[in-house]
């Protein structure tokens, strides 16, 4: 059964008119009322793509999906070479090509919207190549203008399902992508099972040395989820291939995806999981492995530098049983920040010795640094004047200790007493195991 998220009139309303991307309302006005209604929407930023990515789109069959709405960002941060300038030209032109069966229609002369003449699927072409993006925003800029039209369609009933679906323009989508269980309103976000792999037909050497890259950064990114998990974090969701789908009314609460050049879905996801917890569907994606600096940092990156022999190195299993420790407490701050002395909540302040707040163990010591490294004492300060009771409190703890302070937390004990280890020192479980296909050591 397919549940949409509900309409978020008011939240959506106040959003598009006070901080959506100036451009997603002239865009969205270019749809007339009588205009084609779609029943999902997905927001694609491409830079330096190929038309492959289109091409499978083409032809994909989506169940549930009476119609599907691409917006397409095509994008580039500004003083790039004209290479790429070409290629991102190429991408826009393709649609206009008589063959590939579009008519398209132009909008505000820079952009197009190409509706199929025989498809089930259409592209509003979004150009923010010319003069382009900021360096700084890069594709948190290109992912959030997308998203800020789809929002503005679904205000207009233009768009008639409620998620905002987003991916990158290197995954394929499994046919039931659109398909989402009964989901409450209170979740605020989806994200998806995700597998890197090369179609068999282009498993050439390099495309094998690639793919093996990619495993293994797979396996360390689900290594570090179901650590978090384990430790009994909220923010243990994982970030490949930016495949997310929003709740429209969250998503305008936290005034939509960061402008940052990389992290933007990571960024977004930690504000969301603040507002609601964020759900993982089992639809799988795949994603096609390989090298790139599209982004500073991410996937791409990590992968060039693993297929120039830079060692593979992963976190000691200590710091998650670390962050257990320190998450454990956090149910308890109320009430001993009473039995250390802070029995006016309201007015007092002394609650610099933190290492009350911890059971005493053999990881004891290195928490306490950790929490000491992202600044606990900020946290203690902020409960002791504004908690009302334990319930709050965990709540405020939680908000203070979300997934960027876990992060920080777990490079403080990597940087410090549990380095990182080597692929055969770590316990990596059966499934994190077979993602990895060869052994590391012939990269």
């Amino acid at each position: 059964m397919v549940t949409p998220a509900p309409a978020p009139q008011k939240h959506a309303a106040k959003y598009s008119a006070q901080y959506a991307e100036p451009l997603a309302s002239a865009l969205s006005n270019a749809f007339q009322p009588s205009a084609q209604r779609y029943s999902h929407t997905l927001v694609i930023p491409a830079y330096n793509e190929s038309t492959a990515f289109i091409r499978q789109l083409m032809q994909q069959h989506f169940t549930r999906c009476s119609r599907l709405l691409v917006c397409l960002v095509i994008n580039q941060p500004a003083n790039k070479h004209a290479s790429i300038t070409r290629l991102n030209q190429r991408l826009f032109d393709f649609f206009k090509c008589d063959k590939q069966g579009f008519i398209c229609t132009p909008v505000n002369n820079t952009h197009q919207l190409a509706m199929s003449t025989h498809r089930h699927i259409d592209f509003l072409c979004i150009n923010s190549c010319q003069p382009g993006v900021n360096p700084k925003q890069g594709v948190g800029y290109a992912r959030k203008l997308g998203c800020d039209v789809a929002l503005s369609l679904m205000q207009r009933n233009i768009i008639q399902t409620g998620w905002l679906h987003c991916t990158d323009a290197d995954a394929t989508l499994p046919s039931t992508y659109f398909e989402t269980p009964r989901i409450d309103e209170n979740i605020s976000a989806l994200t998806y099972a995700i597998d890197h792999q090369f179609l068999p037909k282009a498993q050439g050497f390099y495309q094998k040395q690639t793919q093996q890259a990619n495993k293994l950064y797979e396996a360390s990114i689900l290594y570090y989820r179901d650590g978090l998990a384990a430790s009994g974090s909220p923010y243990a969701f994982n970030t490949i291939g930016s495949a997310i789908a929003a709740n429209p009314k969250h998503y305008s609460q936290v005034r939509g995806f960061p402008k940052r050049a990389a992290g933007e879905d990571f960024y977004l996801l930690n504000k969301l999981a603040k507002l609601a917890p964020v759900f993982e569907l089992t639809h799988t994606i795949t994603l096609k492995p390989r090298a790139s600096q599209r982004v500073p940092f991410g996937t791409g990156p990590a992968v060039k530098q693993l297929l120039n022999n830079v060692a593979f190195l992963d976190y000691n299993p200590k710091v998650f049983e670390c962050l257990k420790i320190a998450l454990a407490c956090l149910p308890g701050l109320y009430e001993r920040l009473d039995s250390i002395g802070n029995n006016n909540h309201k007015n007092s302040s002394n609650h610099k010795d933190s290492t009350a707040l911890l059971p005493q163990g053999a990881l004891h010591s290195a928490t306490e640094h950790a929490l000491k490294s992202i600044g606990i004492e900020q946290l203690l300060t902020h409960l002791s004047k504004q908690a009302k009771s334990p319930a709050q409190a965990l709540r405020m703890s939680h908000e203070w200790f979300d997934g960027f302070k876990t992060l920080k937390f777990i490079h403080a004990l990597s940087h410090g007493p549990y380095p990182k280890l080597g692929l055969e020192h770590l316990p990596y479980n059966a499934d994190q195991r077979s993602i990895i296909q060869t052994p590391s050591s012939s990269l």
